[in-house]
């Protein structure tokens, strides 16, 4: 069997260039051109060895690389194009095996792949084995490892693993278990199954390890619904008296109890995500037409929202959507399509969409200061939405990379996401200000990534005053145009078309020789 290669890296040239190589090689290649994505084909196949990017798309190869060391011994090698001994040292300690700087020679690149597989196969000689993340099981001697460490089963849990691991990310029934497991059906009262479970899980989800063993519930039969029902029926009904704090809003309506399988409920909460993320996309497609031909998005989308079909919400253009769950059920949707050998060219232009909005807002700092290297620029919101401070998948973790990568000087602002930024974006260098007026100060531009209330509440003309050059891009369309342009500021929206900048929307920066804004 050839060994199977997972590929990390968002350069497609370099992606496809090494995949060609590989294959040659006699490799088994998958590429991933997202960290998520990445993560994602890790935990849902079994690799021999990993090539890493560290600058990549939604999640950094730092944090890949570290959630992979948790559950896995893998090879990883980092290919990168980072070269200071700091950025080496820190990829081998957070738990790479070997790290090799771009440009390189495929030669050298093929020679230690051959070196790591080597020690992988004399750790593990014969490869009779069941394994998922650092759980081993031996079946020429029936020892299980969990790490360095050994797990002591009886025979009936050694047995009732075995066929856990040999149907590894496959739902399983009680039913299914007891007639493999045990030999026959046991009776629908019976919780022998559960109880084994338990054991299980107590010795091979220890402390401080990542869980292996799940339980979903939910059911296809009629007595599991009617419990499901019985249970939410006070919600249903709306017949619980509300606290006196949380009154029951007007025209509320009660939600509504839909029984499906436990399939279609799945595929609902994918789908209905996933058409959010597309509609976003849609809009901010729409929106870069409206910069080419002169409409302003704003208009456009409340115009499409007053028709009932469509709906006013998910209708903001900007710099795209981020987060846990749009990202994830994309990825999700899309390899659950690819498994059953179906495309969905729909979603993954919504991908691409996406990704290209958080280049806009380069290209909109590159016309208004030409060659961005040398230049300070501040960003305003870290969190991937007001009122966390998540940064998965935020937009500004693109934004930054791009902005570090072309020499750009990088000050940020967040309210609460500061703590959480300086731990994911400590390769980046980003300077923190204490509030928006330490960050602006001594910018040659500002950036809103995140809409947070209190940045409408900023004094703009004590802002302009702190900054080199005024120029604020608003990549939500959230502060008030006119305001901003009445004390100075340069001010640019995303699906703003030229057309609609004598209208106090937006402008463009240009200096004059005495050095003011014209």
């Amino acid at each position: 069997m050839n060994n199977k290669v997972l590929i990390i890296e968002d350069e497609k040239k370099i992606a496809r260039f090494l995949e060609l190589e590989l294959a040659h090689e006699g490799y088994d290649v998958d590429i991933a051109y997202e960290g998520r994505d990445g993560l994602i084909k890790f935990e849902q196949n079994e690799y021999d060895l990993i090539l890493l990017d560290i600058l990549l798309p939604g999640l950094n190869g730092l944090e890949i690389c570290r959630r992979i060391r948790k559950e896995a011994s893998i090879p990883i090698i980092i290919v990168s194009a980072k070269d200071e001994t700091t950025d080496k040292v820190c990829g081998l300690d957070i738990g790479a095996d070997d790290y090799l700087t771009k440009p390189f020679a495929i030669e050298e690149l093929l020679a230690r792949m051959r070196v790591h597989l080597r020690k992988l196969q004399k750790s593990n000689p014969g490869d009779n084995k069941l394994k998922i993340a650092d759980l081993m099981m031996n079946l020429d001697t029936h020892e299980v490892f969990r790490g360095d460490q050994k797990v002591f089963l009886t025979n009936q849990e050694y047995e009732l693993l075995k066929y856990l691991l040999e149907n590894k990310k496959i739902v399983l029934t009680r039913d299914q278990i007891g007639s493999k497991v045990w030999g026959y059906d046991f009776e629908d009262n019976t919780n022998v199954v559960d109880v084994y479970i338990s054991y299980l899980r107590r010795k091979v989800d220890q402390s401080g390890k990542v869980k292996l063993i799940h339980t979903i519930r939910g059911s296809d039969n009629f007595e599991g619904i009617d419990i499901l029902r019985q249970m939410y029926l006070p919600v249903l009904e709306q017949s619980f008296t509300p606290p006196p704090e949380l009154p029951r809003p007007r025209g509320f309506k009660p939600p509504v109890l839909v029984e499906t399988s436990l399939t279609s409920a799945e595929m609902i909460k994918y789908a209905s995500n996933v058409f959010l993320a597309l509609k976003i996309s849609y809009i901010n497609e729409i929106g870069g037409l409206c910069e080419k031909t002169g409409a302003d998005i704003k208009e456009v989308a409340y115009g499409m929202g007053l028709d009932p079909r469509i709906g006013s919400r998910f209708l903001n253009a900007g710099i795209g959507w981020g987060g846990s769950c749009f990202p994830k059920d994309t990825l999700a949707l899309m390899a659950l399509g690819a498994a059953y050998d179906y495309s969905m060219p729909i979603i993954d232009a919504a991908c691409a969409v996406n990704k290209r909005q958080r280049q806009v807002v380069i290209k909109k700092l590159e016309s208004q200061l030409g060659d961005l290297s040398g230049r300070t620029v501040g960003i305003l919101g870290l969190a991937f939405k007001p009122g966390t401070d998540d940064l998965r998948d935020s937009p500004a973790q693109d934004i930054i990379k791009l902005l570090v990568e072309r020499g750009v000087r990088v000050k940020a602002h967040d309210p609460v996401a500061v703590p959480s930024a300086r731990k994911l974006l400590a390769e980046y260098q980003v300077e923190y200000g204490v509030n928006p007026y330490q960050t602006a100060c001594g910018c040659d531009a500002l950036v809103l990534i995140t809409e947070w209330e209190e940045y409408l509440k900023l004094d703009f003309l004590k802002l302009r005053s702190v900054m080199n050059t005024p120029i604020l891009i608003d990549g939500r369309n959230f502060l008030n145009p006119a305001e901003l342009n009445a004390v100075g500021f340069l001010y640019e929206g995303v699906g703003i078309g030229d057309a609609c900048l004598g209208n106090g929307r937006g402008g463009v920066y240009r200096e004059s020789p005495s050095g003011q804004a014209s």
